[in-house]
């Protein structure tokens, strides 16, 4: 990324990481430096929502869908495939 990212989580984003057992740091990371992107739709702040995806040392993939907008990105959940 050119740039350095603000994150914001929403309380329900917080909620699914916590049941889900991702953290904060997991979920920029796999935005930072994903393996894969992929658009989904254009978001509430304006922006695009994409799906990033990145290995886990576990052996999962972790998915993170998040709306890009002037260097924010609202985090709208995460989760293992």
């Amino acid at each position: 990324m050119p740039h350095k990212l603000t994150f914001r989580y929403s309380s329900h984003a917080r909620k699914m990481m916590a049941r889900r057992r991702v953290s904060q740091a997991q979920t920029e990371d796999a935005v930072v430096n994903r393996q894969k992107r992929h658009q989904q739709y254009k978001g509430t702040h304006g922006g695009i929502v994409w799906k990033y995806e990145k290995q886990q040392p576990s052996g999962k993939m972790l998915a993170v869908v998040a709306e890009l907008y002037k260097g924010i990105c609202y985090v709208v959940t995460t989760f293992y495939e």
